[in-house]
């Protein structure tokens, strides 16, 4: 499963990117979250 993964990860650069920038705009807004609320 993880072999078909990084053939699609090779396939889809463009893609690849885009999640981690989604990723790191969720992680920031955890982060703004959890400053406001520590809870």
């Amino acid at each position: 499963a993880s072999f078909q993964r990084n053939q699609l990860l090779q396939k889809e650069p463009d893609l690849r990117l885009e999640n981690v920038q989604r990723f790191a705009l969720t992680e920031m807004i955890y982060e703004e979250n959890s400053r406001d609320n520590p809870f």
